[in-house]
């Protein structure tokens, strides 16, 4: 048995998680600094009071959901590679 289908994985995995940290590190400071701005700074009068909930929700969203939407698209193209 070859060890090639282990390392593909593990490389796989290896992909995932870097692409994981990096868009959530990006994504982080992004959107902490949008909400800051738009919900405790100098531009939080912009929005009514009943839609600042809605902007945190939505900004909690994008840095949860986005660093795994990407890391999903770089797995899945490894897979095509591999799969090729």
């Amino acid at each position: 048995m070859s060890a090639l289908p282990v390392l593909q994985s593990n490389r796989k995995r290896l992909l995932f998680s870097i692409a994981a940290f990096v868009a959530s590190s990006v994504l982080c400071v992004l959107f902490f600094g949008a909400c800051a701005l738009v919900l405790a700074g100098p531009h939080s009068s912009l929005l009514p009071g009943a839609l600042q909930p809605v902007v945190l929700i939505l900004c909690w969203a994008g840095v949860l959901v986005l660093p795994f939407a990407a890391a999903w698209l770089v797995w899945r193209r490894f897979s095509r590679q591999r799969n090729a």
